[in-house]
């Protein structure tokens, strides 16, 4: 993890929301704007739905839910749950997408890889949320398209466009 400057949550200068006291949790916003992705997994469809700040595209929450056809209904929503909660607590988009994304693989999402199903980019469920979630944390960016990301959260959009990055050469090596 990154080396943090005391007194702020992402070691920015403190002129954005992640300049929380330790332990402060946000409320939940009483709306915001969202969009919902489907992941194909080893154990099925599960869809991602990731709600933000218009006005700055800032990441408020997510909800997974599974489809009809398989996933663990529980570890998605409890997976879905800390996610948001860490969200609200400050902590940056790309540290929440690290440690997802270090999990290790999913035996089921690498039979399915194996047998020819098309799955969604990743190693697991984990995986394959950590990588959605970088691409649409980039995508949501005031800056989107930019040559060089810098915000009041520096770390976080340049670690985000870095892993949506991997995570397309990663598809491209994959499929050839």
């Amino acid at each position: 993890m990154s080396q943090l400057q005391p007194g702020s949550a992402c070691g920015c200068s403190g002129n954005c929301r992640n300049g929380l006291a330790r332990g402060e949790i946000l409320p939940r916003p009483e709306s915001a704007q969202g969009v919902t992705h489907r992941l194909d997994t080893g154990c099925g469809k599960i869809y991602l739905t990731v709600n933000y700040q218009p006005e700055n595209g800032e990441i408020l929450e997510t909800f997974i839910t599974t489809g009809s056809d398989g996933g663990c209904l529980i570890y998605t929503e409890a997976t879905s749950r800390l996610i948001s909660l860490a969200l609200r607590a400050g902590v940056a988009v790309n540290e929440i997408v690290e440690q997802l994304d270090s999990t290790h693989s999913c035996p089921a999402y690498q039979l399915a890889r194996g047998r020819g199903k098309e799955v969604s980019l990743g190693k697991s469920c984990p995986s394959a949320i950590a990588k959605r979630l970088a691409e649409i944390a980039a995508e949501l960016s005031p800056d989107h398209g930019a040559a060089d990301k810098e915000s009041c959260c520096p770390q976080g959009e340049k670690a985000a466009f870095s892993l949506m990055a991997e995570a397309r050469d990663l598809s491209t090596a994959a499929n050839q």
